[in-house]
């Protein structure tokens, strides 16, 4: 990091990278490391089983996935679904809120700082490492060595994600997890300096909370959909011979002549992918022409792609936590219905993402990033569910006005019920004095609410003018 450099008053987290394990790049001229290249295009059929070399595996992974598109897109859909969600700080002192605001939009991730990339690229691995997502809590050490908040009680100043695959898990609980910077050096992270989560973690002692990712568990599929998009690209595109066939009555050279010739006439009429079928006509009639083909590669009879896809996508919500519509349409029937389509969105909610949000939720609070007593929470508008809860609220409020118009409760009942059910605060109640709305009758009258009559407007009205009269002190 450049010495006297002036940021202003931005978020930039000068001081987090002062204190940070991360080695970065020391002059411009660094270049990546190509030993840790791999062959893309190998990697998934070679990926070494689960519980052995966690490490490896993972590069495997890591290599994998981006060549799958409907997984990819899924990875991606996934993380900028968890980067994009709201979030505040609740708490007693609005400076100390905001200073703990622009400490998480510093968050920094490779070269970049702020909230959205460092969400994404924790997400990211979460869900394609079987070792997990890891970043460093940095925390201000600057302080009087007397002090009693110095170590794990050091304010928090910053976060850093750390690459998962430079991480070893140690298995001890002060020291969790071994870091290799980029100059190969190690650091062993205390445990307040560092958070290591995986997926669905092993029980199995001697990995040390290794788990089984979300690429992990959907692996061997996603293999058989890449093997037949290759195979589709290969077959319209691919020049390895795909038939033989087996040709009587016409010589080896006519037919090479008749090819070369047709392939010049789709150069010059620009065809580059596409060619028309060759047509030989000048045949000696003498010599029919005989031929037989054998497939060397092609797909099973009556297969389905479209129904194997539909798996597939299901198979990729089950493992992400989602709902089908998440990632893609709804196929056509009765489960594409609009009511349908409803309720598996509201249970969609309920799964990955509500676990997501506790999770990190938790992480703040545990670790001590967010110091109490103030709050990290997010916050998930859905505006189906509010119009469900006010729905609710007005049956509720409903029963009750039937339950006083009958002359069952008095009002101050009523009002104790309404505050039980949290839907009239504290606040308004005790504006409301104790006697009011506790007559003996309210009019003895027929013509109760709900039933048909006459209206109930002036007794009402009256109700109302005394409350404000007894408000004023009249």
């Amino acid at each position: 990091m450049a010495e006297n450099v002036d940021y202003g008053e931005t978020n930039f987290p000068k001081d987090v990278l002062k204190r940070t394990a991360v080695a970065f790049p020391k002059s411009l001229d660094s270049q990546m490391d190509g030993s840790l290249i791999l062959n893309l295009f190998s990697a998934a059929h070679r990926v070494p089983q689960w519980g052995s070399a966690y490490r490896t595996r993972d590069r495997f992974l890591r290599e994998f996935w981006p060549l799958e598109p409907f997984l990819s897109g899924a990875i991606f859909s996934t993380s900028i679904r968890n980067a994009n969600y709201e979030w505040e700080i609740t708490g007693p002192d609005d400076a100390v809120i905001a200073r703990l605001t622009d400490m998480l939009n510093g968050s920094i991730t490779n070269t970049n700082f702020g909230w959205l990339e460092f969400i994404k690229a924790i997400t990211q691995d979460l869900l394609t490492q079987d070792n997990g997502m890891f970043f460093e809590i940095v925390r201000d050490p600057t302080l009087d060595v007397a002090s009693r908040f110095k170590g794990a009680a050091a304010p928090v100043i910053g976060m850093v994600h750390l690459e998962s695959n430079r991480c070893i898990r140690t298995g001890k609980f002060e020291t969790p997890v071994v870091y290799i910077d980029r100059d190969e050096k190690r650091h062993a992270m205390q445990w307040y300096e560092i958070v290591g989560l995986s997926q669905f973690p092993s029980t199995i002692q001697s990995m040390n909370g290794v788990g089984f990712s979300a690429v992990s568990r959907i692996l061997k599929f996603a293999q058989i959909i890449e093997a037949i998009q290759n195979y589709l690209d290969e077959k319209i595109s691919g020049r390895h011979i795909k038939q033989v066939h087996f040709v009587g009555g016409v010589s080896r050279m006519e037919i090479d002549d008749i090819q070369k010739k047709h392939e010049e006439e789709a150069d010059n009429m620009g065809l580059r992918n596409y060619i028309q079928p060759l047509i030989y006509a000048s045949l000696d009639p003498e010599k029919p022409v005989t031929t037989a083909s054998i497939d060397l590669a092609s797909i099973p009879d009556n297969f389905d792609f479209e129904e194997l896809m539909r798996w597939y996508v299901a198979n990729i919500a089950l493992n992400l936590g989602g709902d089908y519509q998440d990632f893609a349409p709804l196929p056509s029937g009765n489960i594409g219905s609009a009511n349908q389509s409803e309720i598996l969105a509201r249970k969609s909610q309920g799964k990955g993402p509500a676990n997501w949000m506790e999770t990190v939720e938790n992480l703040f609070r545990d670790y001590a990033i967010i110091p109490r007593p103030y709050k990290f929470k997010f916050e998930v508008k859905d505006l189906a569910a509010e119009a469900e809860k006010a729905d609710m609220t007005k049956t509720l409020v409903e029963a009750v006005s039937i339950l006083r118009r009958a002359d069952v409760i008095n009002g101050k009942s009523v009002r104790e019920w309404l505050r039980m059910l949290d839907i009239i605060p504290e606040e308004v109640i005790s504006l409301t004095p104790d006697d009011f709305g506790n007559e003996e009758t309210l009019g003895n009258t027929e013509n109760l609410l709900g039933q048909v009559g006459d209206s109930t407007i002036g007794e009402d009205s009256a109700r109302t003018k005394n409350f404000v009269q007894k408000l004023l002190g009249r």
